[in-house]
């Protein structure tokens, strides 16, 4: 079967007018028309998002590496994951523990960011917290002012309510378009048109 043109396939994704607004606790999806290489069929968690910037992480960019690999004296097996290009040598965490005390912002129901980052090692390392409960991330995403909705202008982004099977979902590197698909998905049966959108529509 002959792909549609270029410029077909750009017309069939900005019909897609995105029917929520970016906030603090939901997801972006990106378009699969989304050129950046760096956030191309990726979901992000906005963490934070205000008239002066946002503040996002990846959640579907397992890296091929565990949490002990990159922190001194630790021997955690939990998967780290890509959470966006920006200052990828700091760390980050979300969790959905709000019984431990962590300290952290809550950006949704039983959703919460950041905190006492030793103090949530030593209950990965007890045990009390697993995958099903907590995500690392190395590096994050950042937007400047009004950036974001520059982007949502060019239909760059879909966004998505968040649910905790999204976010502590099990991927394995490799997999991301697995969770982009998902997303997608419980935005609504047509959004299923977009997934053979090609990586790179010039090479139709």
């Amino acid at each position: 079967m002959k792909r549609p043109e270029r410029s077909q396939l750009e017309g069939e994704v900005l019909q897609f007018v995105p029917t929520m607004e970016p906030a603090v606790g939901t997801l972006l999806v990106a378009a699969p028309n989304l050129a950046d290489p760096n956030f191309r069929r990726r979901v992000l968690l906005l963490c934070d998002h205000n008239r002066e910037g946002s503040f996002g992480l990846v959640i579907n960019q397992p890296l091929p590496m565990r949490l002990g690999d990159v922190v001194e004296r630790h021997r955690s097996e939990l998967l780290l994951h890509q959470g966006g290009p920006v200052q990828e040598e700091t760390l980050h965490f979300i969790h959905k523990r709000a019984d431990l005390a962590l300290g952290s912002r809550e950006i949704g129901p039983g959703l919460f960011w950041g905190g006492d980052f030793e103090k949530a090692l030593r209950l990965v390392e007890k045990g009390v917290m697993g995958p099903a409960d907590i995500r690392f991330f190395a590096g994050y995403a950042g937007w400047g002012k009004n950036q974001i909705a520059a982007e949502m202008r060019q239909v760059s982004w879909f966004v998505a309510p968040v649910r905790s099977e999204f976010l502590f979902y099990p991927l394995q590197p490799g997999s991301e378009d697995i969770l982009w698909k998902r997303v997608l998905l419980s935005l609504g049966r047509r959004y299923e048109l977009l997934f053979n959108y090609p990586l790179d529509p010039s090479l139709n």
